[in-house]
């Protein structure tokens, strides 16, 4: 494997998330550790160091593969109840980088990851949207705000609503370029139906042309 190779193995990691409701989340995390393989195994010894320190989320994994004595540690990132995502990757000093690290993820996400997932009846998308769009990491983190309080319903009400609120006006702040069809692959993957995806995309460029609407009849003439 190429060195650019292995980078776009890392980022891929980095960008990966895995949503959906709280029991099945559950239910993904203790699939994992019913069915690692031999040559990987939970490193709880790594999450209650990293917890005592204060750097890792709380219910995060740490898992670590050996290999002729070449350790590679992958975390997944519990990042509330409903998705948990990519997390640090710490090769050893014994480890190459490049090639046990990449290796290393590619194992765990084809032999434990995807079969886990899918026993939980969820599916594995990214943090980001793709490259059409352009979309700051605050807004995604505006935009996650809003799933987690919706609990991936459409039309929001109560808190949800207000936190769509500020992911809308976030996003137009920030000049944000949403591209129709990888929003929508975005929230499908994270377990919204068809149709409340399509309502949702509508109800957010409406809303952005509002607010452009706004802005152009109190420009100063």
């Amino acid at each position: 494997m190429t060195t650019l190779n292995a980078a776009e193995v890392g980022t891929a990691w980095r960008n990966l998330v895995i949503a959906g409701p709280k029991d099945r989340i559950d239910h993904l995390l203790a699939h994992i550790e019913q069915a690692l393989p031999p040559e990987w195994e939970r490193n709880t010894a790594a999450e209650r160091r990293a917890a005592s320190l204060g750097v890792s989320l709380p219910s995060s994994r740490c898992y670590r593969r050996k290999l002729a004595g070449r350790d590679v540690w992958l975390w997944l990132l519990r990042v509330g109840d409903h998705r948990v995502q990519g997390g640090l990757v710490a090769p050893t000093e014994q480890s190459n980088y490049v090639g046990d690290v990449t290796d290393a993820i590619h194992d765990f996400q084809t032999r434990v990851l995807v079969p886990a997932a899918a026993a939980a009846g969820l599916s594995l998308g990214r943090n980001r949207l793709g490259p059409q769009s352009w979309v700051s990491g605050s807004v995604i983190d505006s935009l996650w705000s809003f799933c987690d309080a919706s609990r991936f319903t459409w039309p929001p009400t109560g808190e949800a609503a207000r936190r769509w609120r500020e992911f809308v006006g976030r996003a137009y702040e920030d000049h944000s370029a949403f591209d129709r069809d990888e929003f929508r692959l975005w929230l499908t993957e994270k377990g919204w139906t068809g149709s409340e995806a399509e309502a949702l995309i509508d109800q957010f460029f409406a809303d952005i042309a509002l607010l452009d609407a706004h802005d152009d009849i109190h420009q100063p003439a």
